[in-house]
């Protein structure tokens, strides 16, 4: 935190922390790195002299790299073992990390505010509260680092919202955030929003539901009766929590309009949304809505009235992608309206979940009205009132969840997941490539926040063809999501996700709790494996994946970790005995079989 009591400073760089490693030795960067569809890919690199910069200059904590890292010394430490340090900034917008190797041989990692094309004027009495940077060290090698950094969002992050150190500023003074809920149509003042969802626990944040969303089955072709012919499938398979998606506001049928005009389109649901908002809940299920608040078409009731609302270069084109804008939401006026637009349709309507989304970065991040009046500001003040936002609405609105997307996983930080119940992990959902997306994933965020959906076959961003197994087995390993068409799915395929949903059921806690051990990876090894483990041992999920030209993993022995090796383990599916000490050295056999598998293997210490 900066301050300044006597007289006014313009900072031009502010850095959370400087975290300096012990010297005499050679140290190796592990960072994520991707693109759109290609998230949280884990590459490495072995520090030389001068600097190595990861950041983002896009408003956003951006697909292309995220704000985590570990440092090892000289190469030495595996998923099993050796020293790591490591760390991750609470920041959703523009940020910087610099690794450095001095000229002395030192190395050093600092990190926080992105200051390209940023300035902060501070007046006499102001303060401006920097990004949190946390770090950890551990001798127990990149899983423990992991694990760590779970146990720690869980207990200390998810869902803890201005304990990231983000005020609240002015515009929402006048809010409420301890005021009850208004009423909604169809529910008596006291009842409680229809939920499959499990109930908070002692050992976190509550379970995630299994959720379905309606984009790939209906893009923006959204009606009341279409949306409750596949609510009425997806509850046969037990979903808790039913989603539409883009296309159910005013003037979207297709992307080049509407954006902005937040009420429901009344030629899709010429009753509004509470007839299927209350279908959805008769049928045992939450219902959720998808928007996108930071952005405008040009071709919306609200463009058309606010112009200025968008951030811009007075004589200067507006660059538009995906046929929008994005709303300065540095102003005080356009926060409150987001803020007061967001209140008013969940004090109207039943709403148990909330996909926020953000389709592309910021660009001419002009904002003419505040000309001469530190207009840099923007990239700080944009994430702040975002989070103020995000805070007043989940205070007023309790009952409702809040999950982070942006045109993917361009949205995930430590930041965000004190806001958000969980994250988009990407847009691509194909089974094979979501691997290693949530290999890259885990290593920092837990499977609890990782949104991952069963979409249908083929893929329709790759055109790979894959059984439904190993889809669910691969979006098992999170937060369990589906989003096909289940119109076009027949009944051996809507029995058989029945069937792997309610597994999921059973096996959630651990999913979601446990510890997660990532015994294979399919960077280097014939399967990919990830092994989950209760708090208090006594049960072991492992999901293992396998992708083409996978004959030699009928070779290939999974070895478990962290359990007790004098204890013995049953399998609950074909009542096989293990030792522990088995199966942390000798491991289990693989299937093996065609191209693309999976399995699933349950434990329990006797």
């Amino acid at each position: 935190m900066a301050s300044f009591q006597k007289r006014g400073v313009k900072l031009r760089q502010a850095q959370s922390a400087n975290w300096w490693m012990p010297a005499g030795r050679r140290w190796r960067l592990r960072y994520l790195h991707g693109g759109w569809a290609a998230e949280t890919q884990l590459t490495e690199t072995m520090l030389g002299p001068g600097q190595l910069v990861l950041e983002s200059r896009r408003g956003t904590t951006s697909h292309q790299l995220n704000p985590w890292f570990t440092l090892d010394p000289d190469a030495a430490s595996t998923e099993d073992g050796g020293e790591v340090w490591s760390g991750a900034l609470a920041w959703s917008g523009s940020w910087k990390i610099v690794c450095e190797t001095t000229a002395a041989g030192r190395v050093h990692a600092c990190g926080g505010l992105n200051d390209f094309d940023w300035a902060h004027e501070l007046a006499a009495g102001e303060e401006l509260v920097l990004p949190p940077f946390a770090g950890l060290h551990t001798a127990g090698g990149f899983g423990a680092a992991s694990r760590e950094w779970h146990a720690w969002q869980r207990a200390h992050v998810l869902g803890r919202g201005e304990r990231t150190g983000v005020a609240r500023p002015r515009f929402l003074a006048g809010a409420r955030p301890d005021r009850a809920q208004a009423p909604v149509p169809g529910r008596a003042p006291d009842a409680q929003p229809a939920s499959g969802a499990p109930a908070p626990g002692r050992d976190g944040p509550p379970l995630r539901p299994v959720l379905y969303n309606s984009w790939e089955a209906t893009g923006f072709a959204v009606s009341e009766d279409g949306q409750a012919r596949l609510a009425e499938l997806a509850a046969r398979l037990g979903v808790e929590c039913f989603v539409v998606d883009d296309g159910w506001f005013a003037g979207r049928d297709h992307d080049h309009a509407g954006l902005g005009d937040w009420t429901p389109d009344r030629a899709k649901f010429p009753r509004g949304l509470t007839p299927l908002i209350e279908r959805v809940g008769a049928l045992g299920m939450r219902f959720g809505l998808w928007v996108e608040p930071e952005m405008v078409n040009p071709d919306s009731d609200l463009y058309r009235a606010h112009p200025d609302w968008v951030y811009h270069f007075e004589n200067r084109s507006r660059t538009e992608q995906r046929h929008q804008l994005v709303l300065n939401l540095a102003r005080p006026d356009v926060a409150d309206w987001v803020f007061r637009t967001l209140d008013g349709l969940l004090s109207a309507h039943d709403i148990g979940f909330i996909k926020w989304d953000m389709n592309r970065p910021i660009s001419e991040p002009g904002w003419p009205g505040a000309a001469g009046r530190n207009p840099e500001r923007i990239w700080t003040e944009h994430v702040r009132n975002l989070y103020a936002i995000l805070d007043a609405l989940r205070a007023a609105h309790p009952g409702t969840d809040f999950e982070s997307c942006s045109g993917g996983g361009g949205r995930v930080d430590l930041g965000i997941l004190g806001r958000a119940a969980q994250v988009w992990t990407s847009d691509n959902t194909d089974a094979w490539d979501r691997v290693a997306i949530q290999e890259g994933f885990t290593q920092v965020y837990p499977a609890q926040v990782m949104a991952a959906w069963v979409t249908d076959s083929p893929n329709f961003l790759t055109g790979r063809a894959l059984p439904l197994s190993l889809r669910f087995h691969v979006a098992m390993a999170g937060a369990l999501g589906i989003g096909g068409d289940l119109l076009r799915w027949d009944e051996a395929e809507l029995a058989e996700a029945a069937d792997l949903v309610a597994l999921y059921k059973q096996i959630r806690p651990v999913i979601q709790r446990g510890r997660l051990y990532r015994i294979a990876s399919a960077r280097r090894d014939p399967v990919g494996a990830s092994q989950y483990l209760a708090g208090d041992g006594s049960q072991v999920v492992v999901l293992v994946w396998w992708g083409p030209d996978q004959c030699g993993t009928r070779l290939f022995r999974l070895r478990l970790s962290g359990l007790d090796p004098a204890a013995g383990y049953r399998d609950e599916d074909t009542g096989a005995e293990h030792f522990g000490a088995v199966l942390m050295n000798v491991g289990l056999p693989m299937p093996g079989g065609a191209d693309f598998g999976s399995t699933l293997i349950r434990l329990r210490r006797r």
